[in-house]
C-alpha cells in the first residue's frame, strides 16, 4: 500500500463520509422535529426492510463485487461485474415479486400495533429494493476500480437529494412519504454513478466496454461469487433483522416512541464510526485483496491499524464528551433518554474500530466459514441479550455491543496473528492503549452527563486530546503529515484511481 495514495484516497471518502453523514442528520433532524421518536421508528423499519430485501436479491454481493473487481484486469473485469450485474437483476426480479405475496405479513411483523396505511405501505419496500440494489451494484463497481472520487459524488449526492425531498415527504403527512425519501437517494446514487462508468467507458447495461468481445458472461466468475456471496448473505440477512428484531422488541416493551430512542442510538453509533471505515474501507478492501504476498498483508494490516487508533480515538472521545449535545443537533430533546444507551455503545465503538481492521482479513482474503461463524457469533450476542434482559433495563442494547465488540476484537486479532502471521509493533500497540486509556476515563468522567458536558470532561478532554496527537507521533512524522497535506490540495492520478 502506497501511504500517500491511502490518504488521498481516505481524505476523499472521508470527506464524502462526513457531508453524507451530515445531510443525512439533516434528514433524520427534519424527521424528529416533525414526527418526533415515533416518526423515527417508522422511518427506520421501512429502511431496514428494504435493505434486508435488497441483501437477499444481490445475496449481499456488494464486497464480493469489489474484491473480484479489484483483483482482475482487462476484459476479464469487465466480464466479471457483467456477470454479478446479471446476477442481482435476476434476484431482485425474484425476491421482489416473492415480498410483494408476503407484504401483508411483514406489515404485521414491522408495525405490530400500526394502522393500516402504515402497514399498507410495506408493499412499496420492493420497489425500494431494486433501487438499492442498483445502487450497491454500482457503487461497487465504482469502488473495485478505485474511481473513489466518483464514488464520492454518489455518495454525497444520493445524501443531498433525500434531505432536499424529506420535508415535503413528511409534510404530506403518510407513511409512503418516508419510503419517497430513502428511494431518492438511491436514485440519485444510480444516475451519477452510471454517469460515472460511462465516462471511462463502460457500457450501463452491459458494462462491456466499446469493443469488446463476446458477451460477457464469465461462469468462472459464478463459481467465484456465489460461495462467498452465499456466506455474505447469511451474515448480511442476519445482521439486517438483528436491527430489525431488536427495534421491534424495543417497540414492544415502549412503544414506537422507545424504538425510534433504540434507534436513534444505533444511527449516531454506526454514523459517526462509519465516517472513519468508510474512508479507510474504500481504499483499505481492494488494496488487502489484491496483496500477493504475507509482507503485502502485514504492511496493509499494520498501516491501517495504525492509522486507526490515531484518528479513532479522537473521534470517539469527541463523541463521548460532546453526545448530550450531539443527541440534542441530530434529532431533538425528546430523545435525551437515549444518551444512557450511548454511554455504553460509544465504549464498545473504540473496540469495533480496531476489530474491523482485523476482521477485513476474512473477507479480502475470502474466509468465507470464519467470517460467516464470526459474524452470526455477533450477532447472537447482541440479540440474545436484549432478547432475554431488555425488561431490566433499556441499556441492554448497550452493554451487549460493547461486550460483543469486546469479543470480536479479541477473535479477530488472534486470527490475523497465528493464520496469516500479522504483527503489531509495540509503539503501535502502546498508541492503541493509550486511546483505549483515554475513551474509559472519558467515558467515566461523563457517565451522568444528559444535557450537557460536565466541565470535568470538558477540561480532561481539551488536555489530553493534543497531548496524546503529540505522543503519539515523531517529529518526523509529525512534519511527514503536513507535507503530506500539502500534497493533497493537488492530487494526482492515484486519488482519482482508475479503471483497467
Amino acid at each position: 500500500m502506497r501511504t500517500l495514495s491511502f490518504i488521498r484516497s481516505a481524505a476523499v471518502t472521508s470527506a464524502a463520509s462526513l457531508v453524507s453523514m451530515l445531510l443525512g442528520a439533516v434528514t433524520a433532524k427534519i424527521i424528529a422535529v416533525m414526527a418526533g421518536p415515533s416518526g423515527i421508528a417508522v422511518f427506520s423499519q421501512l429502511r431496514q426492510a428494504g435493505q434486508f430485501v435488497t441483501l437477499f436479491a444481490t445475496l449481499n454481493g456488494q464486497n464480493s463485487l469489489v474484491r473480484g473487481i479489484a483483483a482482475r484486469e482487462g476484459k476479464s473485469r469487465h466480464d466479471y461485474a457483467f456477470t454479478i450485474g446479471a446476477v442481482f437483476l435476476l434476484g431482485v426480479a425474484l425476491v421482489g415479486c416473492a415480498f410483494l405475496l408476503l407484504a401483508p405479513q411483514a406489515g404485521e411483523l414491522l408495525f405490530p400495533d400500526g394502522a393500516p396505511a402504515l402497514r399498507q405501505t410495506v408493499y412499496l419496500v420492493a420497489p425500494l429494493a431494486l433501487l438499492g440494489a442498483l445502487a450497491s451494484y454500482y457503487q461497487g463497481v465504482l469502488n473495485g476500480l478505485r474511481l473513489i472520487q466518483a464514488l464520492a459524488l454518489s455518495q454525497v449526492g444520493a445524501a443531498v437529494a433525500a434531505a432536499l425531498v424529506a420535508y415535503p415527504c413528511i409534510e404530506a403527512n403518510h407513511p409512503a412519504g418516508y419510503v419517497v425519501i430513502v428511494a431518492t437517494g438511491f436514485a440519485t446514487s444510480v444516475l451519477l454513478s452510471a454517469r460515472a462508468l460511462r465516462r471511462e467507458g463502460w457500457r450501463v447495461g452491459g458494462l462491456l466496454p466499446p469493443g469488446a468481445l463476446g458477451t460477457g458472461w464469465d461462469n468462472s466468475a459464478m463459481r467465484e461469487h456465489l460461495p462467498f456471496a452465499a456466506v455474505t448473505l447469511v451474515t448480511g440477512l442476519s445482521g439486517a433483522a438483528m436491527v430489525i428484531a431488536i427495534r421491534t422488541l424495543y417497540i414492544h416493551e415502549g412503544g414506537l416512541e422507545l424504538g425510534g430512542i433504540f434507534d436513534a442510538v444505533w444511527t449516531i453509533s454506526m454514523m459517526y464510526v462509519m465516517l472513519l471505515l468508510s474512508s479507510f474501507g474504500a481504499h483499505y478492501l481492494p488494496t488487502l485483496s489484491g496483496a500477493k504476498t504475507p509482507e503485502d498483508i502485514q504492511h496493509s494490516v499494520s498501516s491501517v491499524f495504525r492509522v486507526a487508533a490515531l484518528f479513532g480515538t479522537p473521534l470517539v472521545c469527541t463523541a463521548i464528551v460532546f453526545k448530550p449535545w450531539l443527541v440534542r443537533l441530530l434529532y431533538s430533546q425528546d430523545f435525551a433518554s437515549a444518551v444512557e444507551l450511548l454511554r455504553w455503545t460509544m465504549l464498545g465503538d473504540y473496540l469495533k474500530i480496531s476489530g474491523w481492521v482485523f476482521g477485513m482479513l476474512l473477507i479480502a482474503r475470502a474466509e468465507r466459514r470464519l467470517f460467516a461463524l464470526s459474524e452470526l457469533a455477533w450477532q447472537i450476542t447482541v440479540l440474545g441479550a436484549v432478547a432475554l434482559f431488555l425488561h431490566h433495563s433499556h441499556e441492554t442494547a448497550g452493554m451487549a455491543y460493547l461486550a460483543a465488540n469486546a469479543a470480536y476484537l479479541l477473535f479477530a486479532w488472534q486470527h490475523a496473528r497465528h493464520d496469516h502471521g500479522v504483527r503489531i509493533d509495540a509503539q503501535s500497540f502502546q498508541i492503541w492503549l493509550a486511546g483505549l486509556a483515554m475513551v474509559s476515563l472519558l467515558s467515566l468522567l461523563a457517565w451522568q452527563d444528559r444535557t450537557a458536558p460536565s466541565p470535568g470532561a470538558l477540561a480532561v478532554y481539551a488536555v489530553l486530546l493534543p497531548a496524546f496527537f503529540f505522543l503519539a507521533t515523531t517529529r518526523e512524522q509529525r512534519a511527514w503529515l503536513v507535507a503530506s497535506l500539502r500534497k493533497l490540495a493537488t492530487p494526482g492520478p492515484e486519488a482519482r484511481g482508475g479503471g483497467d
